[in-house]
């Protein structure tokens, strides 16, 4: 299940927890939200998990530092996030790893991909030369 996050100013990120919203200030200038995950300006991607108990006071988790990606894609019922990189490559970098490895396997071979897009069946990109391709998960 998928809170609803607000960014808020300065990099403040609102969200909530146990029947009442807390913030949370972001270290990066945020870029985007897409469901429980925040893209950083500097191209990393970080999860927000604010009803999951064991995560604690560590609300934001970084999945992904690589600092590269430009544009985030979320499904809210999956949770699935995937990420493209200002190379033209698409990266999974969800929480749940079995499903994970099975699309990042699939996404190696995409490449030169400017736009991208994600539902709870299927991960959909678009190449420079206007073809679009996907992958069922």
């Amino acid at each position: 299940l998928v809170s609803p996050i607000a960014l808020l100013d300065g990099n403040i990120l609102l969200y909530p927890r146990e029947g009442q919203y807390e913030t949370y200030q972001m270290e990066e200038e945020v870029q985007m939200l897409a469901g429980n995950y925040v893209l950083s300006k500097s191209g990393n991607i970080y999860r927000i998990a604010s009803e999951e108990p064991d995560w604690d006071e560590n609300i934001v988790r970084s999945v992904y530092s690589g600092e590269d990606i430009i544009v985030i894609a979320v499904d809210q019922n999956s949770g699935l996030c995937i990420g493209l990189t200002n190379r033209g490559d698409v990266l999974c970098v969800e929480h749940n790893s079995v499903r994970a490895e099975s699309v990042k396997e699939k996404l190696s071979s995409w490449s030169d991909i400017v736009n991208i897009a994600v539902s709870d069946t299927k991960v959909c990109g678009v190449k420079a030369n206007a073809e679009c391709i996907e992958i069922q998960y």
